[in-house]
């Protein structure tokens, strides 16, 4: 993971550093990855990439609010200033 790189094929509301598709890949690949996941989120802020949120809510998708995805939300929710809408939606229902 590299904070200062980007990719450049991406427009800038998904722009994304480089190793996030890496991590996205092993968080979504197994639940073994989440102090990866958890240390990608908290190295990157909303202010120059958004891209994670995707990422979050395909992660809860796939394996459901658990611990380890709540913990995610949270992380995301403190560092991206708007969740996917889905995401949002899919919280509001647990509360």
């Amino acid at each position: 993971m590299k904070e200062s790189g980007w990719y450049n094929d991406f427009e800038a509301e998904h722009c994304a550093v480089p190793g996030s598709f890496a991590v996205f890949s092993l968080g979504l690949l197994d639940e073994k990855y989440q102090l990866l996941i958890c240390d990608y989120l908290n190295i990157f802020d909303e202010e120059h990439q958004s891209i994670q949120g995707e990422f979050v809510l395909a992660y809860i998708e796939k394996y459901g609010f658990t611990e380890k995805g709540l913990e995610l939300y949270d992380l995301c929710d403190k560092n991206i200033q708007q969740l996917p809408k889905k995401l949002s939606v899919q919280d509001a229902k647990l509360k």
